[in-house]
């Protein structure tokens, strides 16, 4: 079952809810999701530890993919060499 809302919001908010809800005929269905996890995130009091955890994990994340990058430009670089003294 579904309720109808009339809001009053600034300006350049319908745009951005567009945007974020991936359509105009979405943006019910994201409020409602908003809604509802925030409404759940106050009831238990983890919206900020879940946001800093997300964050950290991101963190740890961009750190790995650094690292696998380093081995991955080290193992073209190995390749590189081998194949040039190959066709010496």
């Amino acid at each position: 079952m579904a309720a109808r809302l009339n809001l009053t919001v600034e300006d350049d908010i319908p745009a951005k809810l567009s945007e974020l809800a991936g359509g105009e005929r979405k943006r019910g269905e994201f409020i409602t999701r908003l809604v509802r996890q925030l409404y759940e995130e106050s009831r238990t009091g983890q919206t900020g530890a879940d946001l800093e955890g997300l964050r950290l994990q991101v963190l740890g994340l961009a750190g790995q993919v650094r690292s696998l990058e380093g081995r991955i430009i080290k193992l073209e670089r190995t390749l590189a060499a081998m194949i040039a003294e190959r066709e010496r």
